[in-house]
C-alpha cells in the first residue's frame, strides 16, 4: 500500500480444463475436458499511517532489522593507491530486497569510493520473506593519515514492539600508510 486507509484485495481467480483420459485414437476436437474454477475470498484491510513517532527519512516496517560490514582485508591499516573492499548487506524480516533503502555514503576526497551496482536478494522462509541489500564500495586512500569512516544509522519500525529501533554499524578509525618506496 502507498496510502493509508481503507484497501480491498480482489479475489484471485484461477481457470482450467482438465484433459480427459482419452487414448491415443481420441478426438483431437473433443475438449471433453472438465472444467476448473478457483477464487479466493476477498480480503479487506485497514492500512495504519507511518506513527508520528517515527523519526527516519525511509519508512522501514519490520520484524526485524540487520545491518552487517565486511572487508576484503582488515581495515585498520590502508596503503595509498591499494583499493579496499567494503560490503555492507542491510536484511529486513518482511520486506522484499527492492523496499530497502540504500546505505547512506561518506564524502571524504582523502579515500576515494567507486561504488558496484546494489546486489538485491529475495529469501522466502516458512515464516514470510526477509529481504538482502548488499552494496559494495572499492575504497582507495590517495593520502596518507589517519581518518574516520562515519557511524551508519539507519532507524526502522518494529512491527511487533510498535517502537522504532536502530540498525547501527560504528564508525572505523583507519590509518593509511604511505606507498613503500
Amino acid at each position: 500500500p502507498q496510502t493509508s486507509g481503507s484497501m480491498n484485495v480482489e479475489p484471485v481467480v484461477f481457470q482450467a480444463q482438465m484433459a480427459s483420459r482419452s487414448g491415443f485414437f481420441s478426438n483431437p476436437f473433443d475438449s471433453g475436458g472438465r472444467n476448473i474454477f478457483v477464487q479466493s475470498e476477498r480480503v479487506a484491510m485497514d492500512v495504519q499511517p507511518i506513527p508520528s513517532g517515527f523519526s527516519g527519512n525511509n519508512w522501514l516496517p519490520a520484524s526485524g532489522v540487520e545491518l552487517s560490514e565486511s572487508w576484503s582485508e582488515e581495515p585498520s591499516q590502508f596503503t595509498v593507491g591499494q583499493p579496499i573492499t567494503r560490503t555492507l548487506t542491510l536484511s529486513a524480516n518482511s520486506q522484499t530486497a527492492s523496499q530497502l533503502p540504500e546505505m547512506p555514503g561518506f564524502d571524504q576526497p582523502e579515500l576515494r569510493q567507486y561504488p558496484d551496482q546494489p546486489s538485491l536478494n529475495d529469501q522466502v522462509t516458512s515464516t514470510g520473506i526477509i529481504g538482502h541489500h548488499t552494496e559494495r564500495l572499492a575504497i582507495i586512500p590517495n593520502q596518507p593519515g589517519e581518518y574516520v569512516i562515519p557511524e551508519i544509522t539507519l532507524p526502522w519500525w518494529n512491527t511487533q514492539t510498535k517502537q522504532q529501533e536502530y540498525a547501527r554499524l560504528p564508525e572505523r578509525r583507519i590509518v593509511v600508510l604511505p606507498t613503500a618506496q
